[in-house]
C-alpha cells in the first residue's frame, strides 16, 4: 500500500486537481484503492503548498459525487445481473451485496448516507440503491449530504498530520463513528426543523414551488437530458469551484523577508552580481524565459522585480504571479507597482510579499527598495527611514529600487505637438511616465546625491534607458513582459539587466530576450495578443464556465426555435 500511496502523491503533486478528480471517480468506479487514501494525499499536497485546502475539497466533492453517480446509474441500467461479471464481482460479493439489501431493507433510503462511512459496503449499497430503483434526486442529495462530512474532513487530516498517513488513518478510524455521530445529530435536528415547518405549512408552499421548477427543468431536458443535465452540472461545478478558489488565501506570507533570508551569504569586498527586471505584468512567455535564464546563471545570486507584477490587483493575478515564480529556486525579491495596487491590490500585495518598503545587506552594498506605486512621491515616513537606513550602513555601495522613475527618459520633442491635441491622462502617459511633480522629483535626486547613492534602478516605462539625474546613475528597466509601445532598436526590447558589484566597481550587462519586430502593427498585435492571453490564463475556471453558460444559452435558444417550429 505504501507504494501505490507514493504513486498517488506524485501524481497529486504534479497535478493536484486533475488527478484527484478522476482518481475518486474511479474509486468510486471500483478502483481497488481505498477513497480515503487519495483524500488524505490530497490533504497532504495541500500541507506542501501545491494547492489550497478549499480548492481540492470542492474538486473532491465533485469527483465523489461523479463517481457515485455513475455506479448508482450502473446499477439501474443493468441490475444485479451486472455484479455476476468480472471484475465486479470481486468488488462486490454476495455477502456484500446481500449486506447492502439488508441495510436498504432496514434503514431504507438513509443506507445511502450510512455507505457514506461504511467503506467496506459502499460500492455495493450504492449499486444496488440503483437496481432498487431509488430515486435519483434522492440519492444525490443523500450522497452529497455525506459526502460534505466526510470529504473536508479526510482532506483535513491530511494536510495535519502530512505525509504521515499511518497516523492520519489511524485518526480517521478512532473518530469515524464521533463524525457519524454528529452527523446523525445533524439529520435529527433537520427532522424537527422539517416537523416544525410542516405545521406551519412552510412546506407546502416550498413544494409547489419546486413542482413548478421541476416542471421547467423537465420542460428543458427533453430527450437531450443527458447533454443538458452535464451542463448544469458543469454550471454548477463551476461556480462552487470558482467561488473556493477565490476565498482561498495567497500560498504566500512575507515573502520577500523569507527571500532575503535565503541570499548566500558574501564575505566583504568578494564580487556577487544579481539581477534587475521590472514589468512583467502576468505575462507567460516573456517572464519566464527571464526567469529560465537568471536562474540558469551561476553568477546571480538573486534578483529584484521592480514591479508590475500583475496586470491589476485582482488576487487571481497575483496568484497566477506565485505560481509563475514557484519553480524559480533562487531568491526573488519585489517592489510595489502602479499596477499591482490596482483594484485594491495594495492589501493583497501586502499579504503576500510584507511591507511595501524594506532594506537587505549582501557584502559591501546596501540594497533599499522603496514604494511609490501611487506615482506621487515617498511618504514621509518611508522617506525619513530609508535616510536612517542609508546614513547607519556604511556600506561601500547604496542601490536604490523603485517603480515609478523620478523622470521620464524618453525624448519626444518631435511630438510635442500632440500636448495640445490628447487629453489630460493620454497626455500624461505619452509624455510624464514618471512622477507627477517633477519639483519634488528634483528634489529626491538632490538627496539620494546627498546620500552618495551608487545607482538607482527603477521601471515602469516598457524598455531600456541608463543616464543621471541630478548627477545620480540610474538605469531604467521595464522588459520583463509587459506590452512593448516603442519602436526604437536602442531601448524598446524586452530585457534584464545582469549587475556586477566587485573591488573594480559596479557593472552591467543587459541581457535581450527575443522581441516583436519593431514596428506599429506589430507592436499594435502584440499588446492584443498579451492582454487576451494573460486575461485566459488568470481567469482559466472564469473561463471555462463562461463558455458552459455560452453554450447552455445557445442550447435554450436552439430549444425555443425549436418549439416556434414546432408550433
Amino acid at each position: 500500500m505504501y507504494s501505490v500511496t507514493e504513486r498517488i502523491l506524485t501524481l497529486l503533486a504534479a497535478h493536484p486537481h486533475p488527478v484527484t478528480f478522476f482518481l475518486l471517480v474511479l474509486t468510486g468506479l471500483g478502483l481497488p484503492v481505498p477513497e480515503d487514501v487519495i483524500l488524505l494525499a490530497a490533504g497532504a499536497v495541500v500541507s506542501w503548498g501545491r494547492t489550497g485546502y478549499y480548492p481540492i475539497v470542492g474538486v473532491a466533492l465533485l469527483g465523489v459525487l461523479v463517481g457515485d453517480l455513475l455506479l448508482f446509474l450502473l446499477g439501474r441500467r443493468y441490475g444485479p445481473r451486472f455484479l455476476k461479471h468480472r471484475p465486479f464481482r470481486y468488488l462486490a460479493s454476495p455477502r456484500r451485496t446481500d449486506r447492502a439489501r439488508d441495510m436498504l431493507a432496514r434503514r431504507g433510503a438513509g443506507a445511502v448516507f450510512l455507505g457514506r462511512f461504511v467503506a467496506g459496503v459502499r460500492f455495493a449499497v450504492f449499486f444496488v440503491a440503483g437496481a432498487s430503483g431509488m430515486n435519483t434526486a434522492t440519492f444525490v442529495l443523500l450522497d452529497l449530504t455525506g459526502a460534505v462530512i466526510s470529504v473536508p474532513l479526510a482532506v483535513l487530516v491530511g494536510y495535519v498530520f502530512g505525509s504521515n498517513f499511518e497516523e492520519a488513518l489511524g485518526v480517521l478510524r478512532a473518530y469515524r463513528w464521533q463524525v457519524l455521530a454528529a452527523a446523525v445529530g445533524l439529520v435529527l435536528a433537520g427532522w424537527a426543523l422539517v416537523r416544525v415547518g410542516r405545521t406551519l405549512g412552510a412546506w407546502k408552499r416550498l413544494r409547489r414551488a419546486g413542482t413548478a421548477l421541476a416542471r421547467l427543468v423537465g420542460g428543458y431536458m427533453g430527450r437531450r437530458r443527458w447533454f443538458r443535465l452535464a451542463l448544469l452540472a458543469a454550471a454548477l461545478g463551476g461556480v462552487v469551484y470558482y467561488a473556493a478558489v477565490a476565498a482561498q488565501p495567497l500560498p504566500a506570507a512575507d515573502r520577500n523577508f523569507r527571500q532575503i533570508a535565503r541570499i548566500p551569504p558574501v564575505n566583504p569586498g568578494d564580487p556577487f552580481s544579481f539581477a534587475v527586471l521590472g514589468d512583467n505584468r502576468n505575462n507567460q512567455t516573456v517572464f519566464t524565459e527571464i526567469l529560465r535564464r537568471i536562474d540558469a546563471d551561476p553568477d546571480i545570486r538573486f534578483a529584484v522585480d521592480l514591479g508590475d507584477l500583475v496586470f491589476d490587483g485582482e488576487r487571481e493575478k497575483y496568484r497566477f504571479f506565485l505560481e509563475q515564480i514557484g519553480g524559480f529556486t533562487k531568491p526573488l525579491l519585489v517592489a510595489p507597482g502602479n499596477h499591482d495596487i490596482r483594484e485594491g491590490g495594495r492589501a493583497v500585495y501586502y499579504d503576500a510579499f510584507g511591507p511595501f518598503y524594506y532594506s537587505f545587506r549582501v557584502g559591501d552594498a546596501l540594497f533599499v527598495v522603496l514604494d511609490d506605486a501611487d506615482e506621487v512621491g515617498f511618504t514621509p515616513s518611508q522617506w525619513a527611514w530609508a535616510e536612517r537606513v542609508v546614513k547607519e550602513s556604511g556600506a561601500a555601495h547604496t542601490f536604490v529600487m523603485f517603480h515609478v522613475p523620478l523622470f521620464d527618459p524618453r525624448h519626444r520633442t518631435d511630438l510635442d505637438w500632440l500636448k495640445a491635441v490628447l487629453p489630460g491622462p493620454a497626455r500624461n502617459w505619452m509624455f510624464h511616465h514618471s512622477l507627477a511633480d517633477e519639483t519634488r522629483a528634483r528634489e529626491y535626486a538632490t538627496v539620494f546625491r546627498r546620500w552618495g547613492v551608487t545607482r538607482l534602478y527603477c521601471s515602469h516605462v516598457h524598455g531600456f534607458y541608463r543616464g543621471e539625474w541630478a548627477g545620480v546613475p540610474f538605469t531604467l528597466t521595464g522588459g520583463a513582459g509587459a506590452p512593448l509601445v516603442g519602436i526604437d532598436p536602442e531601448h524598446d526590447f524586452y530585457h534584464y539587466v545582469k549587475v556586477t558589484v566587485g573591488p573594480g566597481g559596479v557593472r552591467e550587462e543587459v541581457v535581450r530576450i527575443p522581441s516583436p519586430p519593431f514596428g506599429l502593427l506589430a507592436r499594435a498585435g502584440n499588446l492584443v495578443f498579451l492582454h487576451l492571453r494573460s486575461f485566459v490564463a488568470t481567469h482559466v475556471p472564469g473561463t471555462i464556465l463562461f463558455l458552459v453558460f455560452a453554450v447552455g444559452a445557445w442550447d435554450l435558444l436552439a430549444a425555443r426555435r425549436g418549439r416556434e417550429n414546432a408550433a
